[in-house]
Order: structure tokens, then C-alpha cells, then sequence
């Protein structure tokens, strides 16, 4: 997890198993098997 200007990079894994990267500070990881 890596924070700059108040905005933190957030990994969300999917059930294909691909990871998508979205930046924001109200976003939070979300796990899906």
C-alpha cells in the first residue's frame, strides 16, 4: 500500500485473479474468492 499527496494506491483482486489499481482515499481492498 503505498500513500502520496493524500492519495494512497489501493490492490483489489478479482476472481479471474487479474489486479486492478485504483487510486483514491476513500477506496478500500476488497478480496473476492
Amino acid at each position: 500500500l503505498r500513500c502520496s499527496d493524500g492519495d494512497c494506491l489501493f490492490t483489489i483482486s478479482v476472481t479471474n485473479g487479474s489486479e486492478k489499481r485504483i487510486v483514491g482515499t476513500k477506496f478500500v481492498m476488497i478480496k473476492l474468492k
